[in-house]
């Protein structure tokens, strides 16, 4: 947003509140508990409005996953509360249902995430997945059904992992590719 002084200096900032317990809920209009905070991200003339947006992005989804944005540590450890919504199975279903109107084939890749990787790790809480657990599930699908199967897989997977801030996943926001096994 941008925010107007009294002496008519502008800049933008951001408003948000850390997830705590007795906040699991993500849906979007809903507050959170926790007490509400703002940054400044700077002046809109030394700040462009795309940087502004990128950085008020990463600041809510740190808020998200309990992380001060103003500290950059952990406000407090997760609870089991925030670990119990933050499953993979839990952040597939909120990214399908947030992105369900920018993704052509939706059902295709909701139905792969549930077969191969849900049905697999979906109890699991997302921060403690690891690259080697999702390889080897690929292992798994290559010696099954090979390799065009695994790279299928592997870019619903990326699609998921890429949602996902840093922090999320200690540092899995990205899944490198799969090495192939011709």
């Amino acid at each position: 947003m941008v925010r107007i002084e009294p002496s008519g200096s502008k800049s933008y900032s951001v408003i948000y509140k850390i997830r705590q317990a007795g906040s699991p809920s993500t849906t979007i209009g809903k507050p959170m508990a926790g007490l509400q905070q703002r940054v400044t991200l700077g002046s809109i003339s030394d700040v462009k409005l795309e940087d502004a947006r990128a950085q008020a992005l990463k600041i809510h989804q740190s808020a998200l996953f309990g992380i001060d944005p103003k500290s950059g540590a952990r406000e407090t450890k997760p609870t089991a509360a925030i670990k119990a919504t933050n499953t993979v199975r839990q952040v597939k279903d909120r990214y399908i249902s947030q992105n369900k109107d920018r993704l052509s084939k939706w059902k295709d890749l909701d139905a792969t995430l549930d077969r191969y990787v849900v049905s697999e790790i979906g109890d699991w809480p997302i921060e403690n997945v690891k690259r080697s657990h999702l390889h080897e599930i690929f292992d798994g699908l290559r010696k099954e059904f090979g390799e065009a199967r695994v790279l299928h897989v592997h870019g619903a997977a990326s699609r998921l992992w890429a949602y996902l801030p840093d922090i999320a996943v200690g540092g899995l926001c990205c899944i490198a590719a799969p090495p192939s096994h011709a």
